[in-house]
């Protein structure tokens, strides 16, 4: 139990500061899948590229909820083309 209010906002300005962390590393994952998106050589590589890409996204979109309930806005990454 947070014991005065100053621990609740220590905890409540980590919690904000641990989501924004985890969508930069969502981020990375989308950029470096977009990267390697650009070499087409292989059909087994386009289904992991996929599978990096949708697990990316779902974290993302799993962040964007918990900033939203912290009634923080962010923008929402957008899939490649």
């Amino acid at each position: 139990m947070l014991s005065s209010q100053s621990d609740f906002e220590f905890a409540e300005s980590s919690h904000r500061e641990t989501i924004h962390d985890l969508r930069n590393l969502f981020t990375v994952i989308v950029s470096a899948r977009r990267l390697l998106g650009r070499d087409r050589t292989s059909p087994r590589g386009e289904d992991l590229l996929a599978a990096i890409e949708d697990a990316a996204f779902r974290g993302s979109q799993l962040t964007t909820n918990l900033l939203a309930r912290d009634g923080q806005e962010a923008a929402p990454l957008t899939r490649a083309e």
